[in-house]
């Protein structure tokens, strides 16, 4: 029998596969190069692109800060002219309240009884004047309390006069509340 040497066969096999695996390992490797390039430049252009829009978005934001001011101040200026809408509105308010109240006590006061004073601080009223008698006070105390918008009459104070030119009289004061 012959015998026939395979070894140059295989060896020429193997150097044929080693060449091959080296193909595949540089062609890969120049691919994942290649790859990696373009992932990078791909990056590099969005940070570019990035960067671009913060600049703008800075230079915008630099123009509106001087708008923005002025929008806070008008709106200080528009809580301002709120506040002084709202007192003008409690004024006007007051104001018939204090004619409602001043007409109710006019149809209130009896004969025989005579204010010489009222005073209105808040909701307090203050009323002061002169009574021919005991029981035309307390009658008006009675009229103050039926009035609508004044609760709560009490007494203060209640004195005789005597005055040499007129008859007798009584000095009195009453509070009441407004309501």
């Amino acid at each position: 029998m012959t015998e026939i040497n395979l070894l140059p066969w295989r060896e020429t096999l193997r150097n044929a596969a080693k060449k091959e695996f080296l193909i595949i390992l540089v062609v890969a490797l120049g691919l994942v190069i290649f790859i990696l390039a373009l992932v990078l430049s791909r990056v590099k252009t969005k940070m570019q692109h990035q960067q671009a829009l913060n600049i703008d978005l800075q230079q915008n934001s630099a123009i509106l800060e001087p708008k923005m001011g002025a929008i806070a101040a008008i709106k200080v200026e528009l809580n301002n002219l709120s506040a002084q809408q709202d007192v003008l509105e409690k004024l006007q308010l007051e104001r018939r309240v204090t004619v409602r109240l001043l007409e109710q006590v006019v149809y209130q006061i009896p004969p025989g009884v005579y204010l010489t004073h009222f005073d209105k601080k808040g909701a307090q009223l203050t009323f002061e004047g002169i009574a021919e008698s005991n029981a035309r006070v307390s009658e008006f105390m009675q009229k103050i309390a039926e009035a609508q918008g004044i609760a709560e009459p009490h007494l203060v104070e209640i004195k005789a006069v005597d005055n040499k030119e007129e008859s007798k009289g009584y000095y009195f004061k009453m509070m009441a509340r407004c309501v």
